[in-house]
């Protein structure tokens, strides 16, 4: 596929006039209709279109967001608020991704236009681009809050359950690659089912707060580098990590070993904690083991852990003197945790912005690191395309974990490693081993896989509503509304024609021992109580796996809540005790709307509200003419002579047959409506017997007055001229 067409399918349609016209440029660049000046004025313009779409965009969601909050903050937040709100903030999320997107495909147009115009100020343009950031996720915090407020929502305000320890279950790693254009999807779809992990949350919240900075240590030889990718018993890496900007005083020493020897073969992960004045010190011997215990000891800390530090922090000191380590890389990106607070069982983490800086050269002499903040503007930078999933699991993975890693968003890449992978960017030339996913990084990696599954991840119907893996779900207003107005068919129940169809719903609903499935939602009536279960399209089970869990279940307990990531779908138990999913979303109904109509006609047929408002109006508008033939029919029989009072007469009494029977006949919609909605409910007759009265009036007032001309200027019995002098 070439990148024009690529470019057209990935428009979304209502902002399609604020894309870049990439086609046109094209064409006039292929046409060498313009010059170098008229090339930059037009891609300036483009872009300061694009740049200003975006921010009134953002604008235009960070407010939305901040109804949120005031919303969830308030003190009557009740479950009706959370469920509002939770439906308010699926449309953001969907949004976003849609922004996201936006901004990617414009990026990539503008690129791809300023390397074919082959100008002199081609690389002058690219920078100026880059400087707009057009090819960096901004939309991180905002994704931030969504997650803390849908989390919010799920838990209706509540305290989260402590969970207990799940022991010493072998914990199963795996790494995905995920493309640039898929991030912001990936993150929607990971929201609805797990929390972000939010390092300090009564602190603002910042970019710089997701960022991570690792400083690895090799020696010339790349001996700890030969060591990791062969998979050596024993092998080590040693890294320095800070987490923020170089500011940040806290830095930890990282020590991997794997199969260590005295752990029975288990790979570990061992860290010193140490103040960022001191890392120079400890990594040259001037500050020693012993020196670092007895700070321990002056801490009170405990005893076994002061002799493991010092056994670790000895062994570091080692490895560095004797291997002569230095630091040769630095490592950066931003993480993004997705974890159920507590639970361990499950944790993903994603890193973008995976950046990589030599710390061979540029570093200032008896210094460990440079002092310098991403982004870098040195020379001896890499960006890796892609960004990094990688997937900690204890127990089996869920269903809907399942059908992600199978769907094209993710890209699996076993035993891939950041350090390796840099090492042999750098010094390629230099190894006689490579990783061998080198050769992966060519390909196209949303292709480059046939996925077994249907997951379609998130998109948009026909009717631009969202859909998530291809379902429609179904908000909490619009449920509210279609539970007070949608009914169905109940054919062992005789009504009165007359009866209200929205008064008397409740009786419609209740009918005896009834349980039905309408639309997307279950509602039962059983011991004398009302209940409406909306199924939830949050839920863990519905979103991946293509099954619906009732709303309801977010009313249980947080062990039901935790259990719900693990466990198999629930089931709706429809009439005759038959065990059956939830109905079809409004995504497949719009696909076999033939079907659809089929299943109307046999019973069981839904109404939407409209209906019932659409009635209502046509009364409303029957009644609006017969007003108006009133008002006219009072002022012939008050205001008239002999033939004008007949006349009026004659009209008042056909406004009243006019009142009337738009009475009767909304009664009798309203009833056919409710019971046998598939039967035709409109009037061919009346209309035109209504006319023909009211056209013989009119011909009888004609009649009457040609044949009885007046006798004076009188009009209506009453002297309206001015006798002449």
């Amino acid at each position: 596929m070439n990148f024009e067409q690529e470019f057209k399918e990935n428009i979304y349609e209502p902002w399609r006039s604020e894309y870049v016209n990439y086609e046109e440029i094209q064409f006039n660049l292929n046409q060498r209709r313009w010059t170098q000046q008229e090339f930059e004025s037009t891609i300036r313009s483009e872009a300061d279109k694009v740049e200003l779409f975006i921010n009134k965009k953002q604008r235009e969601i960070e407010s939305r967001i901040a109804y949120c909050e005031r919303m969830l903050s308030s003190q009557t937040a009740t479950s009706s608020v959370y469920e509002t709100t939770d439906d308010t903030l699926t449309e953001v999320l969907l949004d976003l991704n849609d922004l996201s997107k936006y901004t990617r495909t414009n990026f990539l147009a503008l690129q791809r236009l300023i390397h074919d115009a082959l100008f002199d100020n081609s690389s002058q343009l690219m920078h100026w681009l880059r400087s707009k950031s057009f090819d960096k996720q901004r939309f991180d915090v905002a994704l931030v809050k969504i997650s803390t407020l849908h989390d919010l929502c799920r838990l209706r305000g509540k305290t989260r359950a402590e969970y207990p320890s799940p022991g010493d279950e072998t914990v199963e790693k795996a790494k995905y690659w995920v493309h640039p254009d898929n991030i912001t999807e990936l993150k929607a779809i990971l929201l609805f089912h797990l929390p972000m992990i939010v390092p300090n949350p009564e602190k603002q919240i910042e970019p710089s707060d997701s960022a991570v900075s690792n400083v690895y240590f090799d020696n010339p030889h790349f001996d700890l580098y030969q060591g990791r990718l062969q998979r050596d018993e024993g092998a080590e890496a040693i890294r320095c990590r800070w987490y923020g900007t170089t500011e940040s005083r806290e830095i930890t020493v990282e020590r991997k070993t794997h199969h260590a020897l005295w752990t029975n073969g288990k790979s570990t992960n061992d860290k010193l904690h140490l103040d960022v004045d001191q890392v120079n010190d400890f990594l040259s011997g001037r500050y020693t083991a012993d020196q670092y215990a007895e700070e321990l000891r002056q801490r009170q800390t405990p005893k076994e852990t002061v002799e493991d530090n010092y056994a670790l922090a000895l062994s570091i000191q080692q490895s560095i003197h004797e291997k002569g380590l230095e630091p040769v890389m630095r490592v950066f990106y931003h993480r993004t945790v997705f974890q159920i607070p507590g639970d361990n069982r499950l944790e993903l983490s994603l890193d973008t912005d995976l950046t990589y800086l030599r710390e061979t050269e540029g570093r200032p002499k008896d210094a460990w690191r440079r002092n310098c903040d991403y982004p870098f503007d040195s020379q001896e930078v890499y960006s890796f395309p892609y960004a990094v999933l990688e997937t900690n699991v204890q127990t089996p993975p869920p269903e809907w974990l399942s059908r992600l890693i199978d769907s094209r968003l993710v890209y699996e890449v076993p035993r891939f490693s950041k350090y390796l992978q840099g090492v042999a960017f750098f010094w390629n030339s230099r190894l006689p081993l490579v990783p061998w996913w080198l050769e992966q990084l060519e390909l196209d990696i949303r292709n480059a896989k046939q996925p077994t599954g249907n997951f379609s991840g998130l998109s948009r119907s026909k009717s631009l509503k969202p859909l998530i893996d291809g379902k429609y779900r179904m908000g909490y207003l619009e449920s509210q509304l279609e539970r007070s107005s949608v009914l169905r068919r109940a054919p062992q129940r005789v009504s009165n024609p007359f009866d209200d169809p929205i008064w008397s719903q409740t009786d419609t609903l209740s009918h005896a021992d009834s349980s039905y499935v309408d639309r997307g939602r279950i509602t039962s009536a059983s011991e004398g109580r009302h209940t409406a279960i909306f199924l939830d399209s949050e839920s863990t089970d519905f979103l991946i796996s293509g099954k619906r869990t009732p709303r309801s279940s977010y009313m249980q307990t947080e062990r039901d809540e935790r259990d719900r990531l693990f466990k198999e779908d629930v089931v709706v138990v429809e009439e005759g005790g038959k065990k059956e999913p939830a109905v079809k979303d409004e995504a497949e109904e719009e696909e076999k709307p033939k079907k659809k109509k089929k299943k109307d006609k046999e019973g069981g047929a839904t109404v939407e509200p409209k209906i019932f408002f659409a009635n209502e109006r046509t009364f409303i508008h029957w009644l609006h003419f017969s007003a108006t033939l009133l008002s006219a029919a009072l002022t012939l029989l008050n205001f008239g002579d002999r033939i004008n009072r007949i006349v009026g007469g004659l009209f008042f009494g056909i406004a009243f047959a006019f009142a009337f029977y738009s009475f009767i006949f909304y009664r009798w919609r309203a009833y056919r409506i409710t019971n046998k909605p598939h039967l035709r409910f409109d009037d061919v007759f009346g209309p035109i017997f209504l006319c023909v009265l009211l056209i013989g009036a009119l011909v009888l007032n004609f009649a009457l007055r040609f044949n009885s001309p007046p006798q004076n200027n009188n009009y209506l019995g009453v002297n309206n001229t001015q006798s002449a002098e």
